[in-house]
Order: C-alpha cells, then structure tokens, then sequence
C-alpha cells in the first residue's frame, strides 16, 4: 500500500518535470520560474553583474571615467548580494510562518521579522536600496 503512494508521488514529479521542460522548450521559461521570480532575478543578474564588473570595456557616456562606473557597478553588486543573502536565509515557511503570525500576534512577527530582516542598519538598508535604484536606473547601461 505504501509503495503505491510513494509510485504515484513518484509519476507526478515525473510528468511534472516533463511539462516544465517543455514548457522551457518551448517557450523558454517554465510555470515554476515565476513563483519567486525576485529570487530568480537576482541569482541570475548578480554573476553576470559581477563578470561585467571584472571585464568591462566602455562605460555609460555620462561618466567621467571608469572609477565612476566601477563604483555604480560596486553599489548594484552589493545590493544583489544581500537580497541574495537575504532571499536565502528566508524561506518560503518563514514567510508563511511571519504572515500567520502578522494576524494573530504582532509581538512574535516582530521577533521573526527582526531575526531575518533586522541585521542590517538603516543605513545598510538605504545602500541596498540605492543599488537596486541604481540598477533600474542604468539597466539600459549594462552592456559591454
């Protein structure tokens, strides 16, 4: 009886991770890529940001030199590694576990919240958020 459970489990990741790659076949992506699309975004941008840091060529028309361009791309890397460092440490049941408890107790998602969120400053949290500004800002820049 067990082993029926486990086989029927067993063929519905089978023919899930069929249609996903199909879907990814087809038409590039699958359904699963957009359930926590910020997570997929960073980890795909921050290596690239970081190789385009490493060997960049040019740099945007607006910029004096590359020190100036060098120091944009230094502030987006940073933020992309502690929203990965964040989106890492906090799972999907953290979440679910701070919402639920949003509702029910504003004490205990405050400790939650402060547990996962709360380690970086003010200040870090305006760097961060200058990044990410910096990096929708000069999106169109980011080429080489």
């Amino acid at each position: 009886m067990l082993y029926r459970l486990f086989e029927s489990i067993r063929l519905k990741r089978i023919k899930r991770n069929i249609k996903y790659t199909y879907q990814i076949w087809t038409r590039g992506y699958c359904d699963c890529d957009s359930w926590a699309l910020g997570d997929n975004i960073i980890k795909y941008t921050l290596p690239r940001l970081i190789a385009l840091r490493n060997n960049f060529y040019s740099f945007p028309s607006n910029f004096s030199n590359e020190n100036e361009w060098e120091k944009i791309l230094d502030k987006m890397i940073y933020s992309f590694t502690i929203c990965n460092n964040i989106q890492e440490n906090c799972t999907f049941w953290e979440n679910f576990i701070i919402e639920k408890a949003k509702k029910e107790n504003p004490e205990i998602q405050t400790k939650l919240f402060d547990k996962t969120f709360k380690k970086y400053s003010e200040k870090e949290w305006e760097i961060i958020t200058e990044g990410l500004k910096l990096f929708g800002e000069y999106l169109n820049n980011l080429w080489d």
